[in-house]
């Protein structure tokens, strides 16, 4: 297979892209994982960059709006979502720590009361602790955890 000439590499970018965002570097890999040299993957990236098709923060807030309106998530689970997004270390810690302590309490709580009715059920003890499992799994801090769950209670 011949490597990938530049308006071709930039092609396949733009029809990436046109089906949903990338980071930099994710898109990098797809880039090298369709056999295009390193320097034209380069010259690219900066085109779409230069283009404002490509930008890691404003990839990295999308994401962060989307886990906050579709699956509720602490500081933690964000920012762990997106390093898994490949945004590096620096804008995902920027953008998890933009989240408040209110808003991260108020999710927590939201997320909390669906649960509580949705598992009404079940006994309470039960109920409690796999309330705090799924926040503790969706990033919520230990403590704000078991503040919730005392409410609850």
């Amino acid at each position: 297979m011949a490597p990938l000439s530049y308006q071709e590499a930039f092609s396949y970018s733009l029809k990436l892209l046109s089906g949903r965002q990338y980071s930099e570097t994710a898109l990098l890999e797809k880039l090298c994982g369709k056999g295009c040299s390193a320097e034209v993957s380069e010259e690219v990236i900066g085109k779409l960059k230069n283009l404002n098709f490509l930008n890691d923060r404003a990839f990295a807030e999308a994401v962060a709006q989307d886990l906050a309106r579709f699956k509720p998530s602490g500081r933690r689970r964000v920012k762990s979502v997106l390093k898994k997004r490949k945004v590096s270390e620096v804008i995902a810690s920027d953008i998890s720590s933009k989240i408040g302590n209110e808003e991260e309490v108020e999710r927590a709580k939201e997320l909390a009361r669906k649960c509580e009715v949705k598992w009404a059920a079940l006994p309470k003890m039960r109920r409690l602790k796999r309330i705090y499992d799924l926040l503790v799994r969706r990033g919520f801090d230990f403590e704000l955890c078991r503040q919730v769950i005392e409410e609850i209670r």
